[in-house]
């Protein structure tokens, strides 16, 4: 297990804001701690627990082992010796960082693959779009003009292993992107969908249907 402790102050003593991470192999987690009181604040999770990683189509972490800190102490760095990686976890938030997360290399800006789209918080308050080869600056109005943005860890994904609806959920659906609520909803709609979705973890279970993927060569040698 691998230790590193956040300080805000040199200090023998903690202080408030303080934060222990530590590193755990066999949940292939990291756990944050508060000094002040010894109490587990939550794990960041970067892999399946063993043994459920020995699979051919696994991408998560595997042996979560060392963890070292940014000069800053703004960036805790976690290597994974079984999976060969290094994840850059900010530690305002204790998220992994979107750039350095290598389950969204596809999606960055930048890449070979349709680009997610991007805005960054700039000191004035005003929104910068990320620029990208599929978006312009035209969708700013739309992408923007909203008071909430809605952020969700109790979710499921399916993408490219979508299994098919029920025929009494059905007529939630809508062609095209983004979400509707049909005015003919029914009153036990919700109660339906949750226990349909039971069936299946939590979180994601497929990838992105149109996500780039790394084409392969064979070659024989002569």
């Amino acid at each position: 297990m691998a230790l590193a402790v956040a300080s805000f102050a040199a200090s023998a003593a903690s202080n408030p804001g303080d934060r222990v991470y530590t590193a755990d192999q066999n949940t292939n987690t990291v756990s944050v701690i508060d000094p002040n009181t010894n109490a587990l604040l939550g794990q960041i999770k970067l892999g399946n627990q063993r043994p459920d990683v020995l699979s051919p189509i696994y991408k998560g972490e595997i042996n979560i082992h060392g963890l070292g800190f940014s000069p800053d102490h703004r960036t805790l760095v976690v290597i994974a010796n079984g999976s060969n990686s290094v994840t850059f976890i900010d530690t305002a938030t204790n998220k992994v960082s979107y750039w350095a997360d290598p389950r969204f290399v596809a999606k960055r800006p930048g890449g070979d693959g349709p680009p997610d789209n991007f805005y960054r918080a700039m000191a004035n308050g005003s929104m910068k779009q990320v620029v990208n080869t599929l978006h312009d600056d035209s969708e700013a109005a739309r992408d923007i003009a909203g008071l909430n943005a809605l952020v969700s860890w109790h979710f499921w994904y399916f993408g490219d292993q979508s299994p098919p609806l029920p025929t009494d959920l059905v007529h939630l659906t809508h062609s095209g992107q983004g979400h509707s609520l049909h005015r003919r909803r029914r009153a036990d709609d919700v109660a339906v969908l949750q226990h349909w979705l039971d069936h299946w973890p939590m979180g994601r279970n497929g990838a992105p249907v149109d996500a780039w993927r790394p084409r392969v060569f064979v070659t024989r040698r002569a």
